[in-house]
């Protein structure tokens, strides 16, 4: 039964790729604050949350809620076409569950067959709608109301200053003047909405973008380095080595960070 109350709420999406190639996937994430989509046209890989093994490929997709831990692997190359976007409503998960959908169900035909040509903009016009799909397929039990929906309100304007730019750095206190509330207060809701504080959130988001960037993106690592807001190179390289256990430019040459074993 797809749900009756997604009207109420606004996708934004913070990014999507496409990756004709990924050599190696194996991630262990936790608390991640935004909503993905994964779909893998070629190849195969397998995503793991919470005792439960789904396998990927060009028929089948997965949707994973914020906040939702999750392992993935895989043992050869594929194509990779990804989506990560927040729901700005007053809608929550009731459970922290990843979903699975028949690609066929979220994807229209067309977007199958062209998205290998997409340019960014095309990309992101195909999220949109592929995101809204799954939203509206997801039953109504799958969500619920926030309890004190005001509560969240900082938490969703810091979010969108966030997302604003890919260089954001900011203090606690200083995001907290741009919301207009005190640091204490958005500290308290970024904990409550995201289970991290405002500083290691910003850290997740960075290397986030700094890992699609370093995968599907031509850019020097000099480059991705100025757009992410680092004031040289090796400042972002020595961050980036301590995050995910290995440099960029490793990581942009195995297509991934190191393997680990999967978080079930």
């Amino acid at each position: 039964m797809s749900n009756s109350i997604i009207g109420d709420s606004q996708i934004e999406i913070t990014s999507a790729f496409f990756i004709p190639a990924v050599s190696r996937w194996r991630y262990n994430h936790h608390s991640i604050p935004t909503w993905r989509f994964y779909w893998n046209p070629s190849g195969a890989s397998r995503l793991f949350s919470r005792g439960k093994e789904v396998l990927l490929d060009r028929n089948t997709t997965v949707v994973i809620p914020p906040n939702t831990p999750f392992s993935t692997e895989a043992d050869h190359p594929f194509s990779h076409f990804y989506i990560h976007f927040s729901l700005m409503s007053d809608l929550e998960p009731a459970e922290h569950q990843i979903r699975v959908f028949p690609s066929g169900e979220i994807i229209p035909e067309n977007i199958m067959q062209q998205i290998n040509k997409f340019s960014p903009r095309q990309l992101k016009h195909a999220a949109f709608v592929i995101a809204h799909n799954a939203m509206t397929l997801l039953p109504d039990d799958f969500f619920t109301r926030k309890k004190h929906h005001a509560s969240y309100t900082y938490f969703d304007k810091a979010v969108k200053i966030i997302h604003s730019d890919p260089a954001f750095s900011a203090t606690c206190e200083e995001l907290a003047r741009l919301c207009g509330t005190t640091a204490i207060t958005l500290h308290r809701q970024f904990f409550k909405a995201a289970g991290a504080t405002v500083k290691s959130w910003l850290l997740n988001h960075k290397m986030e973008n700094a890992a699609n960037l370093l995968l599907s993106d031509e850019k020097s690592i000099k480059e991705i380095a100025d757009m992410l807001g680092y004031s040289d190179r090796y400042h972002f390289s020595k961050v980036f080595k301590k995050y995910f256990g290995i440099s960029p430019a490793e990581f942009k040459k195995n297509g991934g960070p190191p393997a680990a074993e999967p978080e079930l």
